[in-house]
């Protein structure tokens, strides 16, 4: 199974777009944080591929790595 990043909305995972899903799974295998755009939120969303969050504006989101 492939490795799908997906963020929280309410009680709902949602999975991140394929651009995103490989910048943010480059993100977590080398320990780093970057602006990433992201399709279903219109714009670029600061990723910590360490502590398992995105945040846009001040809006912290969990995000969880899912798959193989």
């Amino acid at each position: 199974m492939a490795v799908q990043w997906v963020y929280q909305a309410g009680s709902q995972w949602i999975p991140f777009d394929p651009q995103a899903n490989y910048s943010i799974e480059n993100l977590f295998r080398t320990g780093q944080s970057a602006n990433v755009y992201v399709k279903s939120l219109h714009g670029l969303v600061y990723v910590n591929g360490i502590q398992l969050y995105a945040q846009q504006c001040a809006t912290r989101i969990t995000i969880a790595r899912t798959g193989a």
